[in-house]
Order: structure tokens, then C-alpha cells, then sequence
């Protein structure tokens, strides 16, 4: 009987001690740009802003800046977070003044602290 019983403790304290594992993506939420915009560049500036979370905790961010015509990156930035669970992201980006309409890809990747990733992209175009 006391066998018994230190067997199912011993499991029991086994069982609490053990991690869940993380199979779940953290989430984006692109907010600037929006779906296909057009930006004019008489301000010369974007904002790039967009919410990240996850279940757990954030671990690595990356995004980046595509010129879909000349597949080129305009521009690129990363991050990490310790012990969050969400993030208001908000950043700015002056290219050089377009001579004509140039389409544009946003490219965000997240992972979280146990590699969990999620890629978001969102085309946008500026213009002169």
C-alpha cells in the first residue's frame, strides 16, 4: 500500500515538473502600411507599425523592405524581447524619392522562445 502511494506521488511531482511544449506561431498584425496602398513621397517617410503577441513569450523579430523590381532590400531591422508576451511595434522608413510608382514588399518574421515562426508580408507601393 505505502508503495503504492510513493509510486503516485513520485509520478504526480513528475508530472507538474514537466513543461508543455509550445507548438503554437506567434501572431502579426500588420497595421502600416495597409493592403496595397499607394504612398505618395512628399512626406518621405513610412511608418511601419504592426502588434506582435504569442502565447508564451516573443523571442526574435525581423523585418525587412523589398523593392519587388529590382528584388532588393531597402531595408532591414531586428529586434528581441525578453519576457513578453505582446509588443506594439512602431518605426519609420525614409527611401530614396522614387522617379516612378515602385512596388514595395513588407516582410515580417517572428519567432518565439521556443522557434515557433511566423512570416507575414504585405505588398504596398509608392510613388513620386
Amino acid at each position: 500500500m505505502i508503495y503504492n502511494l510513493v509510486w503516485f506521488l513520485l509520478i504526480g511531482m513528475l508530472a507538474l515538473s514537466c513543461k508543455k511544449e509550445d507548438l503554437t506561431k506567434p501572431t502579426i498584425s500588420i497595421i502600416d502600411p495597409k493592403v496595397t496602398d499607394s504612398l505618395s513621397m512628399s512626406s518621405q517617410n513610412i511608418h511601419i507599425t504592426f502588434d506582435l503577441s504569442d502565447n508564451d513569450e516573443l523571442g526574435e523579430l525581423t523585418y525587412k523592405i523589398i523593392n519587388d523590381s529590382l528584388k532588393t532590400i531597402l531595408h532591414t531591422k531586428n529586434e528581441s524581447f525578453k519576457k513578453e508576451k505582446s509588443k506594439h511595434f512602431h518605426d519609420h522608413f525614409s527611401p530614396e524619392y522614387p522617379t516612378q510608382e515602385t512596388p514595395l514588399t513588407l516582410s515580417v518574421t517572428l519567432t518565439d522562445k521556443s522557434g515557433n515562426e511566423e512570416t507575414q508580408n504585405l505588398k504596398f507601393i509608392i510613388k513620386p
